[in-house]
C-alpha cells in the first residue's frame, strides 16, 4: 500500500470534497460577524485551499452568467487581499 492513501473516508468529508460550497455558506454563516479570506475558509472548513478558491469561482461564474442568481456570499478586497462574507 502507498504511503498516505486512505482506502475509506467517513461520509461527512466525502461531502466537503463533493459539495464545498455547501459547507464553506455553512461556515460563513454560522461566523456571519466576519469576513474571512480562502486560507483562513480552508483552515476551518477542513479542506484544501484549491477546492475553496475553485468553489468560490463557480459560485462567482454563476452570478455572472445568470442575473437571477442570488448569492448568498459578498466579497470585498481590502489591501489586496479578497475577503468573503456571508450576506444574511
Amino acid at each position: 500500500m502507498k504511503r498516505g492513501i486512505k482506502l475509506s473516508i467517513d461520509a461527512e468529508e466525502f461531502d466537503k470534497h463533493k459539495s464545498p460550497l455547501k459547507y464553506i455558506v455553512a461556515f460563513l454563516q454560522k461566523n456571519k460577524n466576519r469576513a474571512y479570506t480562502v486560507q483562513a475558509i480552508a483552515k476551518e472548513v477542513g479542506i484544501n485551499i484549491q477546492e475553496v478558491r475553485s468553489a468560490l469561482y463557480w459560485e462567482a461564474i454563476a452570478r455572472m452568467l445568470d442575473k437571477t442568481y442570488m448569492s448568498p456570499i459578498e466579497t470585498a478586497t481590502v489591501g489586496g487581499i479578497t475577503y468573503y462574507k456571508y450576506k444574511g
